[in-house]
């Protein structure tokens, strides 16, 4: 399976894609679509790193995970 996170979801790799998500936000493709004051890309990291905390606080909560569990291994692996 093939997940892929896109400003553009008609892209090659969309179209191979299994499940595309979406996200609006400037990116190299648009350029400045978005009307943020951000440089470059900022916003458009600024909105996955949200996605993908919201996406680790969903994988927790299925999994049974605490932030005390995930340090005690993350602890090990330093």
């Amino acid at each position: 399976m093939v997940a892929l996170l896109t400003a553009n979801p008609d892209s090659r790799m969309g179209k191979i894609a299994d499940i595309v998500v979406r996200i609006l936000a400037p990116n190299k493709a648009t350029g400045s679509a978005g009307k943020s004051d951000q440089p470059m890309t900022t916003l458009n990291e600024q909105c996955l790193q949200i996605f993908f905390d919201a996406l680790v606080l969903l994988l927790m909560h299925e999994m049974g995970e605490t932030a005390e569990s995930m340090w005690a291994r993350h602890s090990r692996l330093e």
